[in-house]
């Protein structure tokens, strides 16, 4: 029996990483919700990767930005929010993302991370302005822990 290749792209962050796995035509990444580093990573990673299940997976489900999230992940490319999701899929994936701060206050915690563009991408949000290859751009995310796990709030 012929199978496609399976393909393991890990995160370097710390110790811990959110590993992307893509089998034939499925794309899943694993996630890691243990800390808020972890889970902005694991958003992201799963985000660039174009695997909707594992990012909204990093969410807090009825929170404030969890529908714009899922409305930006699966955005076409007439809608408003698409910007966004091209944002997030020129994402280079093999490039290490650099989380800049970490705020914990009890069971909630703002992070900024930053990211590596894998090609150029335009964004309305910053007036237009075109981040080329390489270029590097900073996201800032609340999330809120939830049991054992730490979830997206907004971003």
């Amino acid at each position: 029996m012929n199978r496609a290749k399976t393909w393991l792209c890990v995160a370097a962050l710390a110790a811990a990483v959110g590993a992307c796995v893509s089998m034939s035509e499925q794309r899943k990444c694993a996630v890691d919700l243990s800390s808020p580093e972890t889970t902005v990573v694991s958003f992201t990673k799963a985000a660039a990767l174009g695997d909707i299940e594992s990012a909204l997976n990093c969410c807090l489900p009825g929170s404030y930005d969890y529908d714009d999230i899922k409305n930006a992940l699966t955005a076409s490319p007439s809608a408003p929010s698409y910007a966004f999701k091209q944002m997030l899929e020129s994402v280079d994936r093999d490039a290490p993302i650099q989380i800049v701060s970490v705020e914990k206050n009890g069971d909630k915690a703002t992070v900024i991370w930053r990211i590596t563009f894998k090609r150029d991408v335009r964004m309305a949000e910053s007036g237009g302005q075109t981040f080329k290859a390489g270029s590097t751009f900073d996201l800032d995310g609340t999330l809120r822990k939830s049991e054992d796990r730490w979830l997206i709030e907004g971003i």
